[in-house]
C-alpha cells in the first residue's frame, strides 16, 4: 500500500503491509501474518459490502496509524443500520449477526473456517437458527414462524377477524403489499447477490473443496470464473458483482485483475437501459481508486472526471461528489498542470461538506487540507496557511494532542512555515509532532521516520548538522526493527546520517545507498 502524500524533500511514506486496509484483519493491520481467519474478517468484509452497500470501515485517512485505529479499535455498525430504507428489516437479526462474527476484532471469535460461515448462509435462507446467535426458546420460535409463515399467518388472521374483524386484517395486508412494492425491485437484487455469495462460500464444503483448505483467494477466483457466465439475463446484477470482486482484487494487491473486472463492470453498467449516472459515477470512483494505487495518474483523472460530470448531471451533492472532487483536486496537484483547477475543486468539495456535515467536521478538515496542499504547491503561502491552519483547528478540537492525524496536520502546518521562511516556528512544530509520535510509537513508526526526514533536512539547513544527525540515528534506533532496512524512508536516513557525518568531516561509507524517488504518492479518498 502508497501511504501519504510526498510532504518534503522528496520523500514519501510507505507501508510494508500488503492490502487494502478496508478488507483487512485487524491482525494483518499491525503487520501479523495472515491465516485462515484473516480470510473469514476479509470475506466478513465483502458480505458487509454486498448486503449493505457501504464498507464496514471508513477511513479519514490512508496513515498507518488511522489504518490501525479504525481497523483494529472502531468496531462497525451492523449493516442494517447503514443499507437502503427498504432493505434494514431483511438484513436485522441473524444477517447481521453472522456479518458481525466474521468481522470480530480478535481472531478466536469469528467463525473458524469458511464452511462455519457459509452454513450459517444456508441455515439463514432455509429459516433455520444460525449458530452465531444465542439459542432461546424465542429465537427458535421466531424461526419456527419464519419457516412456517403460511400457516401461521393463516390462525393469526382467523383469529383477527374473531377479535377485530376483518377490516383490522385488510388493512394490514395492504399496508404489507405497499410495502413489498417499494422494496420489491432491490431485494430481488440482494437476493441474486447474496444467493451467489452463499454458492462461491459453498465452496469450502468438504465435498467440494476435497480436503483442500482454500483461501479467500481461491473463493475470489472461484467467484470470477462464475461471473464469466452467470446472471447473463441480470445485468444489474452481473455489474454490481462484478464492481465487488474488482475491489477485493485490489484489495489483494492484485492490481491487474481489479482493472480488468472494473472494466468489465462499468462496460455492463453503461448498458443499462435505466438512469445510471449515479451507479457509474461510484463505480468510476472506486476504479480511480484502484488506479491510484499503481500511480496511474493519468487514468484517474479520466475516470474522475466522468464521475464528476456524471454527479453533476445527476444533481447530486452530497459526501459521494465530496469525495470524488476531492480526490480529482490531489490527482491535479500531484500532475502541477492545473492547480488552478486542483483549487476550485478542492473549494467545491469544502461548500459540500459545510453544507452537509458542518464546519466542525472531519470531512471539512480533509478538504482543508487538500486545499492547503495545492495553495502551497503553487506558491500561495499565505492561503495556504489560512486552509491549513483552519483544519489544525477542527483537528485539536476533535482530536486528542497525540492523536496521528492532528499530528500530521501539524506537520502539514510545519512545511508551511518554512515556505514562510520561519524556520524557528516550522522546527518547534515539528519537534512537538516528533515527540508526540515517540509517545504513541515507542517502538519506531514509518510516520515519525518522515518526521525525522523533515526535520533533519530543516536542521542541516541552518547548518546544525550534529543534531540533525542526532534526530536520524535515534529514530533508525527505533524503527529498523518495525520497518525493516529496505524500508524506504529507513534507507532515505541511514543516506541522510552519512551526510551529515561527511558535512562534519567525520566521513564515513554510507550505511544503506540512497532511495529512489517513489516519484508521485498514491492518491486516496
Amino acid at each position: 500500500l502508497a501511504g501519504e502524500p510526498n510532504r518534503a524533500g522528496g520523500d514519501a511514506e510507505a507501508i510494508h503491509v500488503v492490502g487494502t486496509p478496508e478488507y483487512m484483519a485487524p491482525e494483518q493491520a499491525q503487520g501479523g501474518s495472515a491465516d485462515a481467519r484473516s480470510d473469514i474478517y476479509a470475506l466478513g468484509a465483502v458480505l458487509y459490502e454486498l448486503l449493505s452497500g457501504e464498507r464496514a470501515h471508513r477511513l479519514e485517512r490512508r496513515t498507518p496509524s488511522e489504518i490501525v485505529r479504525v481497523v483494529c479499535r472502531i468496531d462497525p455498525p451492523p449493516p442494517s443500520a447503514v443499507a437502503p430504507a427498504a432493505l434494514r428489516r431483511a438484513l436485522r437479526g441473524d444477517l447481521d449477526t453472522i456479518v458481525l462474527t466474521a468481522l470480530q476484532k480478535e481472531p478466536t471469535r469469528r467463525y473458524a473456517t469458511v464452511e462455519q460461515l457459509a452454513a450459517d448462509l444456508r441455515r439463514h435462507r432455509s429459516g433455520l437458527p444460525v449458530s452465531a446467535r444465542q439459542d432461546t426458546l424465542g429465537y427458535r420460535a421466531a424461526k419456527f414462524v419464519g419457516r412456517h409463515r403460511w400457516g401461521v399467518a393463516a390462525a393469526v388472521a382467523v383469529a383477527l377477524s374473531l377479535v377485530g374483524g376483518l377490516a383490522a386484517t385488510l388493512w394490514q395486508a395492504r399496508l404489507a403489499a405497499a410495502s413489498a412494492r417499494v422494496a420489491s425491485t432491490e431485494a430481488a437484487k440482494q437476493r441474486a447477490v447474496r444467493d451467489f455469495l452463499v454458492r462461491l462460500f459453498y465452496a469450502s464444503n468438504p465435498d467440494e473443496a476435497l480436503g483442500r483448505e482454500l483461501t479467500a483467494r481461491d473463493l475470489l477466483e472461484r467467484g470470477r470464473r462464475e461471473l464469466d457466465t452467470a446472471f447473463v439475463q441480470e445485468p444489474s446484477v452481473r455489474a454490481e458483482l462484478l464492481a465487488v470482486v474488482a475491489s477485493v482484487y485490489g484489495a489483494l494487491g492484485a492490481g491487474r485483475e481489479a482493472d480488468t473486472l472494473f472494466a468489465r463492470a462499468i462496460t455492463l453498467t453503461r448498458t443499462l437501459p435505466e438512469n445510471v449516472d449515479v451507479e457509474l459515477a461510484g463505480r468510476l470512483t472506486d476504479w480511480a481508486d484502484n488506479t491510484l494505487n499503481t500511480g496511474s495518474l493519468g487514468q484517474a483523472d479520466t475516470l474522475l472526471r466522468e464521475a464528476v460530470d456524471r454527479l453533476r448531471r445527476a444533481r447530486v451533492e452530497d459526501g459521494r461528489m465530496a469525495t470524488a472532487l476531492r480526490m480529482l483536486a490531489r490527482v491535479k496537484t500531484y500532475e502541477r498542470g492545473d492547480l488552478a483547477g486542483a483549487k476550485a475543486l478542492a473549494r467545491e468539495a469544502l461548500a459540500i461538506d459545510l453544507r452537509e456535515r458542518g464546519d466542525g467536521s472531519r470531512q471539512v478538515a480533509s478538504d482543508l487540507e487538500a486545499l492547503g496542499v495545492a495553495l502551497l504547491t503553487g506558491g500561495e503561502v499565505a492561503a495556504a496557511d489560512s486552509a491549513t491552519g483552519a483544519a489544525v483547528t477542527i483537528w485539536r478540537r476533535l482530536l486528542k494532542p497525540d492523536h496521528p492525524t492532528l499530528l500530521w496536520s501539524l506537520s502539514s502546518l510545519a512545511e508551511v512555515r518554512m515556505a514562510q521562511g520561519n524556520d524557528q516556528e516550522a522546527e518547534g512544530l515539528l519537534r512537538e509532532v516528533a515527540a508526540g509520535q515517540r509517545r504513541i510509537y515507542p517502538n519506531g513508526h514509518s510516520e515519525l521516520a518522515h518526521t525525522a526526514l523533515v526535520l533533519g533536512d530543516l536542521l542541516a539547513r541552518q547548518g546544525r548538522y550534529a543534531e540533525a544527525e542526532s534526530v536520524a540515528v535515534d529514530v533508525v534506533a527505533r524503527s529498523r526493527a518495525l520497518l525493516g532496512p529496505q524500508h524506504a524512508h529507513i534507507a532515505m536516513l541511514m543516506h541522510r546520517i552519512a551526510r551529515y557525518r561527511e558535512l562534519q568531516g567525520r566521513t564515513r561509507p554510507p550505511a544503506a545507498e540512497p532511495a529512489d524517488d517513489p516519484g508521485p504518492p498514491s492518491v486516496r479518498r
